[in-house]
C-alpha cells in the first residue's frame, strides 16, 4: 500500500456548474474565476473577469482532468477580451469564451471575437434582442445564452429566428425549476445550466456524494447474506462509494493504515457488520449525487472496466482488479475539482495504484494513458502506446467496443455492471 502525503489545499478560486445536453448527458462546465475571501470588493469584481487568472488556474490544475474531457465555458466580462495571450495554453476545441455582455460599438471587441474564432475557440454571447439580431458581433457567435428566469413571454419567436441561421447552440441558463426546464426544452434549447441540473461547486469545497440507490442495494446485500463478489460489483458501479470506502479504511476508525490488495480486500477488512453500519450512516449523512456527478461517476466506472480489458493480457488476480481502481479513481480531479495528489491524499491505496494516478508511472501508468487516448479519439497516440505495450489487436478491439456502447439508460448501465434486472 502507498500512502500519499497531503499537500496544502489551494484557496478556492474556481467555481464550476455543470451544463447538460438534451439527453441528460454532461456536455461541459461553466467556469468562473474569483479571488480568495477577504479581497477588496472592487478588486474581486474585476478578478471575476480575469481571463489570465482563470486560464492559468486551469492549466495548473490540468483542464483535461478538471473537465473530464468535456467543454469548458469560461465566464468572463467583455472587458477581459483584449488579453488573449494565455488562452493559447487551453484546447480551443474544448473551450468556449462565454461573454456576459456585448458592446456593439467597440471595434476592438469585434477584432478579438474574430481572433477567437480563427484560433478555433467557441464564443457564447447573450441571446440578442430583436434589434440586435443583425448585430455585427453575431457573425462570430457559436453559442447563445438564454436567461430563462428573465425570458419574457412570447420571446420564443426571436430565438427561433436566431436558430434558423444554423450552427448555433442555444444554452438555457438559470434553469432552477422543473417548469423552467420544460419551457427551455420546448423552446428547443440544446443545453441546460442551472440549479435544477446541478449546483455551483467551488474548488476545495466539494463533498463527493454517493448514489443512494447504490448504497441501498449494497445495504440489502450486506444484510441478507449476499456474496462478497456481488457486493463488490455493486461498489464498482459507484466510484464515489469506492472513494469513501478507501478513506474509511485509512481513517482513525481502524486506528492504523491497513495494507490493501484490492477493493475486495477492503470490503473483507471492514467486515459485514461494520459495513452495514457504515452504509446506513452514509444514507443519513451524505448527499445523493447530482445528475452531473452521476454521469461523471458512470464514465469513471466505464474507464475502470476498459482498463481491465486492456490489461487482461498482462495482469491477473488482485493486479487486474486494481486496474478498475486506477481507471475509476482517475476521474477524481473532475469529481472533486482538486489536483490528483490532493484527491488521493486521504486514501489507503494498493501498491502501484497511487503511482499510476499521481504520476502516470509504474506498471499501470501506461495503460491509463492508453485509456485516455482511446476516450479522446487520439488514434496516433493509441497506435504508439499499443506498440509500446505490445498490446494485441483483440484486446484493443474489445476495449473500443466497450467504450462505444451506449450508457444513457439505467438498464444499459446495469447490464454493463452485471446487475440483474
Amino acid at each position: 500500500m502507498m500512502w500519499v502525503p497531503m499537500e496544502p489545499c489551494t484557496a478556492s478560486l474556481l467555481d464550476r456548474q455543470p451544463i447538460m445536453d438534451r439527453r441528460g448527458e454532461l456536455a461541459g462546465f461553466r467556469l468562473s474565476w474569483r479571488r480568495p475571501q477577504g479581497t477588496h470588493q472592487a478588486e474581486r469584481a474585476a478578478c471575476r473577469a480575469d481571463l489570465q487568472g482563470l486560464s492559468n488556474l486551469l492549466q495548473d490544475l490540468g483542464s483535461d482532468h478538471i473537465l473530464a474531457g468535456r467543454t469548458g465555458f469560461l465566464e468572463i466580462d467583455s472587458q477581459a477580451l483584449p488579453d488573449l495571450t494565455d488562452l493559447r495554453r487551453l484546447d480551443p476545441g474544448r473551450t468556449v469564451v462565454s461573454l456576459s455582455s456585448m458592446q456593439t460599438d467597440d471595434p476592438r471587441m469585434l477584432t478579438r471575437l474574430e481572433a477567437l474564432r480563427t484560433q478555433g475557440f467557441g464564443v457564447a454571447v447573450p441571446a440578442p434582442r430583436h434589434d440586435e439580431r443583425k448585430a455585427s458581433w453575431m457573425r462570430w457567435a457559436t453559442h447563445l445564452r438564454v436567461d430563462m428566469k428573465h425570458l419574457a413571454p412570447g420571446s420564443e419567436h426571436a430565438l427561433a429566428a436566431c436558430l434558423a441561421r444554423g450552427g448555433l447552440t442555444l444554452i438555457a441558463e438559470s434553469v432552477d425549476s422543473p417548469e423552467l426546464a420544460s419551457r427551455s426544452h420546448a423552446i428547443g434549447c440544446h443545453a441546460f445550466q442551472g440549479a435544477h441540473f446541478g449546483a455551483v461547486e467551488s474548488m476545495g469545497q466539494i463533498r463527493l456524494g454517493v448514489c443512494h440507490d447504490t448504497v441501498r442495494r449494497a445495504l440489502v446485500q450486506a444484510t441478507t447474506g449476499a456474496s462478497l463478489s456481488a457486493i463488490e460489483q455493486t461498489f464498482r458501479s459507484d466510484v464515489g462509494l469506492c472513494w469513501r470506502l478507501l478513506r474509511f479504511i485509512a481513517s482513525a476508525n481502524f486506528g492504523r493504515l491497513m495494507p490493501l490488495d484490492s477493493l475486495r480486500h477492503a470490503l473483507t477488512l471492514v467486515g459485514m457488520r461494520r459495513l452495514t453500519r457504515w452504509l446506513r450512516l452514509l444514507l443519513s449523512c451524505v448527499d445523493d449525487v447530482s445528475p452531473a456527478a452521476r454521469r461523471l461517476g458512470q464514465s469513471a466506472a466505464l474507464r475502470g472496466q476498459v482498463l481491465e480489458l486492456l490489461g487482461a493480457e498482462y495482469f491477473a488476480g488482485h493486479d487486474l482488479d486494481n486496474l478498475f481502481l486506477v481507471g475509476g479513481l482517475s476521474m477524481l480531479p473532475a469529481l472533486l475539482m482538486q489536483p490528483m495528489s490532493e484527491a488521493v491524499s486521504t486514501l489507503a491505496l494498493p501498491d502501484g495504484v497511487a503511482d499510476a494516478l499521481v504520476a502516470r508511472q509504474g506498471r499501470f501508468g501506461a495503460l491509463l494513458n492508453l485509456a485516455d487516448a482511446l476516450e479522446a479519439g487520439h488514434d496516433d497516440r493509441v497506435e504508439a502506446l499499443c506498440s509500446e505495450l505490445s498490446l494485441s489487436v483483440g484486446a484493443l478491439a474489445r476495449a473500443r467496443r466497450h467504450t462505444s456502447e451506449p450508457a444513457d439508460t439505467p438498464r444499459a448501465w446495469e447490464r454493463r455492471q452485471g446487475v440483474s434486472a
